[in-house]
């Protein structure tokens, strides 16, 4: 079997390629052009140069062509085509039946999923009910996580996280339960969130977040996860501690940033004019806000020597969570959030 098809499912779950779950979780739903868009692009430049040996090439080109461009009548040919012999064509034809929403096209993915023995065909079949919103698309994912086959498994997690259907958080969570390594999966639970009544998918999460056993990147994650179903004030503390970080960042950033105008422009920064001249012209987007959307700062020390800093969380100057360049971020977030050690 050839892998030509892995970078067309896995667009369309909105996953990137790999073999285990791999990035940051990412809930926005695609409209249907974005799905147009990277469908096109990996068909024209993946799928389709990797199949011209084979003897049914053109028609295969035409069926995806006509796709592509919405044509009512590639419906038929791409139901064909899903029991194609190659894997490649049946996995892209799958995906790409998701276009044309009908209950024929419907029952040919679900039997697809149910009774094809090639992963990446049952994988678009999935991706093809994603699409096209089928009512039963949900119900197919959380099978998906109790396959044999890592990388169905991922494509059930990542549809369920598009889907955003609560009914199915429960089946999430115990899916994460055997699979505690897969940290993204914390944020994943996070898009699909809790059946109306249920407190499942949030007590899990609160647990992870506020679990001081874990490493704080994974306690980050099931904080996100809150986040993502409006529950940042339960774990404020945590993204503060985590905004932070990135903050610190950032103030070496808008320091580098400065000193390398300067050396640029040929200068020794000598006032606080010159540090507020060299950080305006230094044009750092929003890299020159801290995390909370704040401007970050940067003043003049002496001759040589500049320092940025951060109005904190609490976005006042002059208070106990600001930050400075001149003391480390394990300091601050020690000082600042000491119950979150």
């Amino acid at each position: 079997m050839r892998n030509s098809i892995l970078p067309l499912v896995f667009v369309l779950l909105s996953c990137c390629p790999g073999l285990v779950f791999s990035g940051a979780a990412d809930c926005d739903r695609k409209t249907p052009q974005q799905w147009d868009e990277d469908e096109t692009r990996i068909l024209r430049t993946v799928i389709l140069p990797d199949l011209t040996a084979l003897p049914d090439y053109a028609q295969i080109r035409d069926v995806f062509e006509k796709a592509i461009a919405r044509d009512p009548a590639a419906a038929n040919p791409l139901l064909t085509l899903i029991s194609h012999a190659n894997e490649d064509v049946a996995g892209s034809a799958a995906a790409a039946l998701g276009r044309f929403p009908s209950p024929e096209a419907a029952t040919a993915l679900k039997h697809a999923f149910d009774t094809d023995t090639r992963n990446w065909v049952r994988i678009g079949a999935l991706a093809g009910l994603e699409r096209m919103r089928d009512p039963d698309a949900g119900a197919f994912a959380a099978r998906a996580l109790s396959d044999a086959d890592l990388q169905l498994q991922v494509a059930g997690g990542t549809t369920l996280a598009s889907l955003g259907d609560g009914r199915y958080g429960a089946a999430l969570v115990a899916y994460y339960d055997g699979h505690q390594d897969e940290r993204v999966i914390l944020e994943l639970l996070g898009c699909v969130g809790d059946a109306p009544g249920s407190t499942v998918v949030r007590d899990r999460l609160l647990a992870e977040a506020n679990n001081k056993a874990l490493d704080f990147s994974k306690r980050v994650r099931a904080a996100h996860g809150l986040e993502e179903m409006g529950l940042a004030d339960l774990v404020r503390r945590i993204l503060d501690r985590e905004k932070g970080n990135q903050t610190h960042q950032r103030l070496r950033t808008t320091e580098g940033a400065i000193r390398r105008l300067a050396a640029k422009r040929g200068i020794t920064i000598r006032s606080q004019a010159d540090v507020d001249t060299l950080l305006r012209d230094a044009n750092l987007g929003h890299h020159g806000d801290d995390l909370w959307n704040h401007p970050i700062r940067a003043r003049f020390i002496r001759e040589g020597e500049i320092r940025a800093s951060s109005d904190g969380p609490d976005g006042i100057p002059g208070n106990d969570d600001d930050l400075t360049s001149a003391e480390s971020y394990g300091a601050w977030a020690f000082r600042v959030f000491p119950e979150q050690f």
